[in-house]
């Protein structure tokens, strides 16, 4: 008998452990017209067999997310780590354009799409990440902020610095403000206004502001002497922490 056969037996039985079972199998065989039936399986009350069948379901589909187009749960942890192991294995010429997703009303399907064109560096995705500086969720702003820093989208840099006048009151928004700034910043026009968190509330974003300035070039050091002169050596022990090069 056909091996796809006794997985689609075991799939109508009624306990979740042998119907996760037959989900993964079919999933690694490959067997397409199975589909519809796992994909019943995504909204099961059990937690593992809607794993099992999200997993499978990413084998099975031409585009290896086309299923999150219709899903309505949501993203697990283990299911996005697994989910990135499986895509780094593939043929990248397969992977999706992630950034059809940014807009997805599920938060936890958006945040992992972007994510994603962090994690492969999809240039063709770096547009949308604009977009998302403007969403109304944090999460979304500083996930996009990160994400266009490490991509080193230096085209959208002023998009970056203008974002940088609203984020002063969000502790964690105005760090990844600063450490993009300090991967696409322009030498000359940036330094000043990353010059002004130096005077922000939370030590993580001074930091932040400091390192920034450091990767600002020889303007931003000059700016680092002045400050650290004209505000009774403030940030003294975060300039000692880059001098030191164990700590760096």
């Amino acid at each position: 008998m056909l091996l796809y056969k006794e997985s689609l037996k075991k799939l109508k039985a009624s306990g979740w452990q042998k119907k996760a079972l037959a989900v993964r199998e079919l999933g690694e065989m490959g067997y397409r017209k199975s589909t519809p039936l796992v994909e019943k399986c995504l909204y099961s009350g059990n937690r593992t067999l809607q794993e099992e069948s999200l997993m499978a379901l990413v084998r099975l589909e031409d585009e290896p997310l086309a299923f999150l187009n219709r899903y309505k749960g949501e993203l697990s942890l283990w299911m996005r780590i697994n989910i990135y192991r499986y895509l780094q294995n593939i043929d990248h010429r397969r992977l999706p354009l992630f950034s059809q997703y940014f807009n997805h009303p599920n938060l936890s399907v958006r945040l992992f799409s972007m994510s994603m064109t962090r994690r492969f560096k999809q240039s063709s995705s770096v547009a949308g990440l604009v977009d998302m500086l403007y969403d109304e969720n944090a999460k979304v702003v500083g996930l996009a902020v990160s994400a266009l820093g490490e991509l080193e989208a230096f085209q959208y840099r002023a998009q970056i610095a203008k974002l940088s006048m609203h984020v002063w009151r969000f502790h964690d928004l105005s760090k990844r403000v600063m450490q993009c700034l300090g991967s696409i910043g322009d030498k000359e026009r940036d330094v000043d206004l990353v010059g002004r968190f130096l005077d922000h509330p939370c030590y993580t974003v001074r930091f932040e502001a400091v390192s920034a300035l450091k990767k600002l070039g020889l303007q931003g050091e000059e700016f680092l002497q002045r400050f650290s002169i004209n505000n009774h050596k403030k940030i003294d022990s975060i300039l000692q922490h880059f001098a030191e090069p164990l700590l760096n």
